[in-house]
């Protein structure tokens, strides 16, 4: 593994316009993503992760979202400040498997007509239009489908060309996530995306698709940013982890580091809310997640925190590095 960043986040902060009034939802969030590793970014619903995911694939709905402040940078470039068409290039490089495998293939087309269809939109250009009026088409969509087999095979789906005619509906929940997986690795990504893919699927099922997703990034050596709000699938397929609450980062570190000796308050009730299978107890974090509306100007994990302090109401704590590699953001280690 190199030192060399793929994606950098610095200082991101970002309200929706709503009906209600103004939703302060990231507010100064921060993480890295070097060549060669996987980064977990766990935490509760609602904190943050989709809407950081959404950013960084130009996916946001602007409005009613609003970016604040903050930069994001991917392989040196700053995906904010990008046009449209340049941002669209970009995002050739970034690989997508959305959250649920039931509902992220239109089920009125094929397997076929939705990966050939993908392959063609992602390698078009000008003279992809011109090609559309002349038999040449023909070939287009044949070299797409050759490479949609391909890519099948890839994720070890028995029977590609099969695969190809049947219609999502037809089949099992761990398969559509292989069709997921396949389409993620058109374009030859160098950044990986995985929005909490294994949430639909049962737990042998999931341990297949994290082995498999395991294998394809190591294969084609590209890095991952991995969202879940399971600490056990962090464990087994991340490098790195990073912690936020309610929209905020609150803890980064080696994974295994992270989970056996958890610094942050917030971190510390995570692991503490794991059941066990030896029975021993387990607590779950008291209090509910912040209004969005109008949070505390300090830690935003002050009103469910056994350690805060007035300090803690009022003043907003800094990421810092606690340890090489260690970073966490809570008064207690100001």
């Amino acid at each position: 593994m190199t030192n060399h960043h793929i994606i950098t986040i610095n200082n991101l902060s970002i309200h929706f316009k709503t009906i209600d009034g103004i939703v302060k939802v990231l507010k100064g969030v921060s993480l890295e993503v070097k060549e060669g590793e996987i980064v977990g970014l766990v935490g509760e619903t609602g904190c943050g992760k989709s809407v950081t995911a959404k950013t960084l694939l130009g996916i946001l709905a602007i409005p009613p979202a609003r970016i604040i402040s903050g930069r994001v940078d991917f392989m040196g470039q700053d995906l904010l400040a990008l046009s449209k068409s340049e941002r669209n290039i970009i995002k050739q490089k970034i690989g997508y498997i959305p959250q649920d495998p039931m509902t992220s293939l239109n089920p009125v087309f094929t397997i076929g007509e939705i990966m050939i269809d993908n392959i063609i939109w992602r390698s078009s250009n000008m003279s992809f239009y011109c090609y559309c009026y002349n038999r040449r088409i023909s070939k287009i969509k044949k070299a797409a489908q050759t490479h949609a087999i391909e890519l099948l095979h890839k994720v070890n789906i028995p029977e590609p060309e099969t695969m190809l005619n049947k219609y999502p509906v037809e089949l099992s929940g761990g398969m559509r996530q292989r069709v997921l997986i396949a389409m993620s690795l058109i374009g030859d990504p160098v950044l990986l995306i995985a929005d909490e893919p294994t949430t639909a699927l049962d737990v042998t099922i999931q341990k297949g698709i994290l082995r498999l997703l395991s294998e394809k990034i190591e294969e084609q050596r590209l890095s991952g940013l991995y969202i879940t709000h399971d600490l056990g699938v962090a464990r087994s397929i991340c490098t790195r982890t990073c912690v936020m609450y309610a929209g905020t980062v609150v803890e980064v570190a080696e994974t295994s580091a992270l989970l056996d000796e958890p610094l942050h308050p917030y971190t510390k009730g995570l692991v503490r809310s794991i059941p066990k299978l030896s029975g021993e107890e387990f607590d779950g974090i008291p209090g509910n997640v912040p209004d969005y509306f109008n949070p505390s100007n300090g830690c935003r994990f002050f009103p469910r925190c056994d350690r805060s302090t007035e300090a803690c109401e009022s003043e907003s704590p800094r990421l810092i590095e606690v340890d090489k590699g260690r970073f966490v953001a809570c008064n207690l280690f100001d």
